[in-house]
């Protein structure tokens, strides 16, 4: 059982660490209309802090389940960086 308890272990690793290497660049640029109070409408602003971290710690966590769409994303982005074709056209972009 040590053996499948280190693989366990290597896995959350992995998995985690790829969801933070992922979780970084995405909040560090993310803009959102969160903060808007009152309904007024008010142009996307860049997240706080406090929540750039709980966006990452939230990743980060749950990469172990979620990679599979971590992963089919940088795929996509591969494929056409590959091609030459702009990746807008097969990920929408990001919203609230």
């Amino acid at each position: 059982m040590p053996a499948l308890s280190s693989l366990w272990n290597k896995y959350l690793g992995c998995t985690m660490a790829y969801g933070l290497a992922h979780a970084v660049p995405f909040v560090w640029s993310y803009k959102t209309s969160m903060y808007s109070t009152y309904g007024r409408l008010e142009p996307k602003r860049e997240l706080l802090l406090v929540d750039k971290v709980g966006l990452v710690f939230a990743t980060t966590v749950t990469a172990p389940i979620l990679w599979p769409f971590l992963l089919r994303e940088d795929m996509i982005r591969l494929e056409c960086f590959a091609c030459g074709k702009p990746v807008s056209d097969y990920i929408p972009p990001e919203s609230d």
